[in-house]
């Protein structure tokens, strides 16, 4: 199903990624990274979003006003009906970007309800009106990768979409997932190609470090950096652990250990800060930057650091499953090294 609303798409990613990012590091026990899957899924209830679209996903999202017709209105879209063209005149949106609001919102209606030819259709006649809008452009990548399993099409949609607007969160993340699964190396140098025409866009550079990281870790280190020094904090929050797992493949272990520290700093800080709406968000999200740093101690034999942060947490979080855990790794860890002395 396609989000109703901005707000109900930020909590409910927000909340899968923060569980994502935990499971993450209990069951692999290294430092927090975001996969691509393995394929491209049909059901665009199964897609899973990435780290990137996830936390800035609600400023990214379109606002446009969604009109509904009575539940018994017998339209081309089922009970569930957004207002016709026809009534476009009777409402006001007389002009280009009205015409446009409404034939968009009545595209995102009918693909939520399994419509995608006709809404296809409709994105197509903004388009027809309109061939650089920037959200056209955008929802029919989404049609095309989400509901028609087409990710070649969806790609030249979203790349028209991100070098018109780099600051497209949701575009630039569909685009890296697709680059992720077909090729990587063509989509850093297409996401450079966007970079070198919009040199302030955190985000951008966010994409090309995530793409070279793998292959070419002290390359994406330089771009992860642009991002993680950009200021704006959700940026940071999602860039610092690509970025520790950059400088743990360069083989740079100190500089690995500082950006988790960072990382879990920044986390245990946006939480004490945080309103009552998205405290406990924060708090999960606290608790996957200290288990990912007391993980990384762990994973570079340093047992007395990774014992000075699990007592750090445990004042903070209390002996919850995730403290538990962590005590048993810990102590498996040190038996491990006494056993070597």
């Amino acid at each position: 199903m396609r989000p109703e609303n901005t707000k109900s798409v930020e909590m409910r990613f927000l909340g899968s990624i923060s569980l994502l990012l935990v499971s993450l590091t209990l069951l692999v026990n290294v430092l927090i990274r975001f996969q691509a899957p393995s394929n491209f899924p049909n059901d665009p209830t199964t897609k899973k979003r990435r780290l990137l679209e996830v936390t800035e996903l609600a400023a990214a999202a379109p606002k446009a006003q969604q009109k509904q017709l009575p539940n018994n209105s017998k339209g081309d879209v089922g009970k569930s009906t957004l207002v016709s063209s026809e009534l476009e005149a009777s409402s006001g949106t007389t002009t280009a970007d009205g015409r446009a609001s409404v034939l968009i919102a009545q595209a995102r209606e009918m693909a939520k309800q399994g419509l995608a030819t006709q809404a296809l259709k409709r994105l197509e006649q903004v388009l027809s009106f309109a061939p650089k809008h920037n959200e056209a452009l955008t929802e029919l990548g989404l049609l095309y990768l989400l509901d028609l399993n087409s990710p070649e099409k969806a790609r030249g949609y979203l790349e028209q979409a991100v070098k018109e607007n780099p600051s497209n969160t949701l575009a630039i993340a569909e685009l890296v997932d697709i680059y992720a699964e077909t090729d990587r190396n063509y989509g850093a140098n297409k996401l450079k190609e966007f970079y070198e025409l919009h040199p302030d866009s955190a985000k951008l550079a966010f994409g090309i470090g995530h793409l070279l990281v793998e292959d070419n870790p002290r390359a994406a280190i330089e771009y992860l950096k642009i991002a993680a020094e950009s200021g704006d904090k959700d940026i940071e929050g999602f860039t610092l652990p690509e970025l520790a797992h950059a400088y743990d493949l360069a083989g740079d272990t100190s500089k690995c250990i500082e950006t988790l520290l960072r990382q879990a700093r920044l986390q245990k800080e946006r939480w004490e800060n945080s309103n009552d709406e998205v405290y406990d968000l924060r708090k999960e999200n606290y608790i996957a930057a200290q288990m990912a740093l007391i993980n990384g101690y762990l994973s570079h034999d340093l047992s007395s650091e990774a014992a000075r942060e699990l007592e750090n947490f445990r004042q903070k979080i209390g002996n919850d499953k995730e403290f538990q855990q962590l005590t048993k790794n810990i102590a498996r860890k040190t038996d491990k090294d006494r056993g070597a002395l």
